[in-house]
């Protein structure tokens, strides 16, 4: 038998390996039947990406890259290169512009784990370091849900909002509640909400300080899976596709937070 954490993990997005450069397709007349389908609408906006300079464009589109179906987020102007992200049916999620440190990032939602019975939208940071790479550079948890066994239902929302001091304020709250199957379920329905500041200097990652030694089991599993994504988000990646989700910690705040 397929033990329950390995098959939840299958349902996260384990991309294949990214390729080296998409395919330009040369330009020709669509078949007159059946009809092209539509390409996912495009989301453009600007932000001011860098330090001192003005706002720049940038656009966000669905997309497929061989066998991945994936998010591409391009900016324009003075910053080159493009973040690619997964995306599960090829379209896009929301792209929100927070002011952080001296300048502004992007966030974009995206999929993370979702098997029998919990699923999960991640926030994927992005931005351009003092050294005007477009990179990503945090990966928050935005919503998480757990109701494998029917008995209960967990939940953890995270909210994203500018702070002091070029800081980012992640507002956490998670409640867990009687299931559709649990009239005779006896287990504890607590209720926790807590502000991690998410600090950023133009360099890296977002940091995050650790939780507190008497925080939560979940608080203490949002704060690890910061510090891995961290230590992964060092040097520049612009390419989620090709990494191990597992070993990022995310995963963790479903199979090990909510259970």
């Amino acid at each position: 038998m397929i033990p329950r954490r390995t098959a939840l993990l299958a349902g996260l997005l384990l991309p294949t390996p990214a390729l080296a450069q998409p395919h330009r397709a040369t330009p020709h007349a669509p078949p007159p039947h059946p009809p092209a389908p539509a390409a996912p609408a495009a989301r453009r906006a600007e932000a001011r990406l860098r330090a001192g300079a003005p706002p720049i464009g940038f656009e966000l589109t669905g997309a497929s890259i061989g066998r991945d179906r994936v998010q591409r987020l391009r900016a324009s102007g003075a910053v080159g290169g493009e973040i690619i992200l997964p995306s599960r049916s090829g379209g896009t999620g929301s792209a929100r512009v927070l002011p952080m440190h001296d300048r502004e990032v992007i966030l974009v939602n995206l999929a993370g784990l979702v098997g029998t019975g919990v699923a999960q939208q991640l926030g994927a940071l992005v931005g351009v370091d003092d050294q005007g790479r477009l990179r990503i550079i945090g990966l928050e948890n935005l919503d998480a849900r757990e109701n494998s066994s029917c008995q209960s239902e967990g939940r953890l929302t995270g909210r994203l909002e500018p702070g002091e001091d070029g800081t980012l304020l992640l507002a956490c709250a998670f409640q867990r509640v009687r299931g559709p199957c649990g009239q005779n379920w006896t287990g504890a329905m607590p209720r926790l909400a807590w502000t991690d500041t998410l600090t950023w200097d133009g360099r890296g990652a977002v940091q995050g300080e650790p939780a507190p030694d008497d925080a939560s089991r979940l608080r203490h599993a949002v704060a690890n899976a910061r510090a891995k994504v961290a230590a992964m988000l060092t040097p520049v990646v612009t390419d989620l596709r090709g990494v191990d989700w597992e070993a990022t910690g995310v995963s963790e705040i479903v199979l090990l937070g909510l259970a």
